[in-house]
């Protein structure tokens, strides 16, 4: 069986669209979302509608908590508060809703799902090091915790009470071993790689594999400039940071 992971679209209708052909090229039977369906991009009720009408389980991140709640956004950004700030003038009460509804955590037998930290999902902290990872392993009983945020790839492996960083583009899952993972970004990506990037499990060889697909991030970002969003938004997706 293979699982598709995918986090922080931000309203990226070109890249979700993108990431959701190649999942049906990979033939996976499960497809979760780890947050952040909006904010930043031009096509929030789009992506939105795309998640619902497939069926995707989704957890809910600080993007989708600060639509759905008047005043979220305080911690953000300029940019980024301007984006929630329109974002929610064009998303009806019950949408909105919707996304506030969403679960911090999601327990999927297999592994764990949340947006930040398994430690403190609402809180949504930042997981970026091997020093913040290895704390982390406590706070989770499940093998792997899948989880998004900081839209930069990382895999952190932990056994016999030792974390490693692993490189972020795939391994194989041992047994005898727990994991944390980051998948990256679908609609946002930072980590110098402008393509989208999600992950795969696959069961018949217990492994993880980074996906990266191309996208027309160009015809996102001139409709970024359209809708009156900043165009920073938009020039970021042209280099992936």
């Amino acid at each position: 069986m293979r699982r598709a992971i995918l986090s922080d679209v931000h309203a990226n209708l070109e890249a979700m669209k993108a990431a959701l052909t190649a999942v049906d090229e990979l033939q996976c039977e499960e497809i979760v979302c780890l947050g952040d369906l909006v904010g930043y991009g031009p096509d929030p009720a789009e992506v939105i509608e795309l998640v619902r009408d497939r069926g995707i389980a989704a957890v809910q991140g600080n993007h989708d908590a600060a639509t759905a709640n008047p005043g979220g956004d305080r911690s953000f950004n300029p940019w980024a508060r301007e984006a929630i700030r329109w974002t929610r003038d064009r998303l009806d009460p019950a949408t909105r809703a919707w996304l506030g509804g969403l679960p911090m955590s999601l327990g999927l037998g297999w592994a764990l799902a949340v947006h930040a930290a398994p430690s403190a999902p609402e809180a949504w902290p930042y997981v970026l090091s091997l020093e913040e990872a290895s704390r982390e392993f406590q706070s989770f009983g499940e093998q792997i915790c899948i989880l998004g945020h900081s839209h930069v790839p990382m895999i952190v492996e932990h056994a016999h009470e030792s974390s490693a960083m692993l490189g972020p583009e795939g391994a194989a899952l041992l047994s005898e071993s727990r994991y944390i993972i980051n998948v990256g970004s679908v609609g946002q990506p930072r980590d110098g790689d402008p393509r989208a990037s999600f992950g795969i499990f696959d069961d018949d060889d217990a492994s993880y594999t980074l996906i990266r697909v191309d996208y027309d991030c160009r015809r996102t970002a001139r409709k970024i400039v359209e809708a009156g969003l900043p165009p920073v938004l938009g020039e970021r997706l042209l280099v992936g940071h």
